[in-house]
């Protein structure tokens, strides 16, 4: 394992990683690899591949990354374990298209920098959705969850997982589903907690509003910031402060805010 600040950079001819990525690897202490040929990790029970990057995409990804990266404490990151994030395209998990993976027993992320290149505010989801998959990871929930479950209407039932869930527009965000942002969330209890995560950050003022008539998602959301806090005591209110558009929300809400949305 590399030292805290060392970054390790693997580039190509015509391919010069961009300086603030060098940058982000030493500020929080996660090394940088840009393949320049087929990259492939097989982790336990898994295999991630993925191919090199354009300089083209990169360079169009590294701002959008390192807008999003920034928000986060560096402390936050390092107990999260990040020590390296690879950038590539045509990246895969068993060989399913995915657009980020997390590599729990790598230390490892995954991102693939020409997925979804066409909507920024996909692209910002993704770098948030499978970040806190490796949070969730270490504070041991990832996939058994009761506490987070229970918060759920007594009738519902998550799905087969986020590998099984391949709806069109399953991650577009709705009020049609009381306690969820989107029909990927779902999916799994795992998908639920890195949705509502990535959009708290990416939608906060849609995030917000729902949560206004919506009691379970806002018990949610009250849960996520109190575990964030204490795994990280930088995760708290001044966080949150600077994401836009983000409003606090009371945790004293009507039930009757979820008979609304039931009659959408």
């Amino acid at each position: 394992m590399l030292g805290s600040f060392a970054v390790l950079v693997f580039a190509g001819i015509g391919q010069t990683p961009p300086s603030s990525l060098s940058e982000l690897g030493t500020q929080y202490g996660f090394e940088v690899e840009v393949p320049t040929s087929t990259v492939s990790w097989q982790g336990q029970g898994y295999t991630v591949k993925g191919e090199p990057t354009s300089q083209d995409a990169l360079e169009k990804y590294t701002q959008l990354f390192a807008n999003e990266w920034k928000l986060y404490p560096v402390s936050f990151v390092k107990k999260a374990k990040v020590f390296k994030i690879t950038f590539c395209v045509s990246l895969s998990l068993n060989n399913q298209f995915r657009a980020a993976v997390p590599s729990y027993d790598a230390d490892r992320m995954f991102y693939d920098t020409a997925a979804g290149a066409y909507n920024s505010n996909y692209q910002r989801n993704v770098v948030h959705h499978e970040y806190f998959h490796m949070v969730d990871q270490r504070e041991k929930r990832l996939y058994t969850d009761p506490e987070w479950a229970s918060l759920n209407p007594p009738d519902f039932k998550y799905g087969s997982g986020g590998a099984q869930m391949r709806t069109s527009g399953a991650g577009s965000l709705t009020d049609k589903i009381p306690g969820f942002l989107t029909l990927y969330g779902t999916s799994g209890v795992e998908e639920d907690k890195a949705e509502l995560f990535a959009h708290m950050i990416v939608d906060g003022e849609f995030v917000a509003n729902r949560a206004k008539l919506d009691p379970v998602l806002n018990k949610k959301i009250g849960l996520l910031k109190k575990r964030l806090t204490e795994f990280d005591s930088s995760m708290g209110d001044l966080f949150w402060k600077k994401i836009p558009g983000w409003k606090p929300v009371d945790d004293k809400l009507p039930i009757l805010g979820l008979a609304k949305l039931n009659k959408n």
